[in-house]
């Protein structure tokens, strides 16, 4: 094997808040694109869930200090997933990986 190979096309949501380009969502956003993968960043849970419910995706990526914290986060948004039964979140670090498959 030589270079990076392309992975199957999973469609990624990555949720964070920060839309600096060298911040962790839009690295791996890039990173994701460049693999083959279809990747989408939002930055708010409303936005998520928003997302999530039109659109199907194979893996989330949560950002877990989303937002100001105090009503909405990503412990929150993490929360709501879980309770709608469709998936099993896996924790790394300070990031949800979510895989969508039920």
């Amino acid at each position: 094997m030589t270079g990076i190979e392309k992975i199957a096309p999973y469609h990624v949501l990555i949720v964070d808040d920060v839309d600096l380009s060298t911040d962790f969502g839009p690295m791996t956003k890039l990173l994701l694109e460049s693999l083959g993968c279809i990747a989408k960043q939002v930055k708010t849970v409303d936005e998520a869930i928003c997302e999530i419910e039109s659109s199907y995706y194979d893996i989330l990526v949560i950002d877990i200090n989303l937002g100001s914290g105090k009503d909405s986060n990503g412990f929150t948004l993490q929360k709501a997933i879980r309770a709608s039964g469709k998936v099993q979140p896996i924790k790394l670090a300070n990031y949800l990986l979510v895989s969508l498959h039920w």
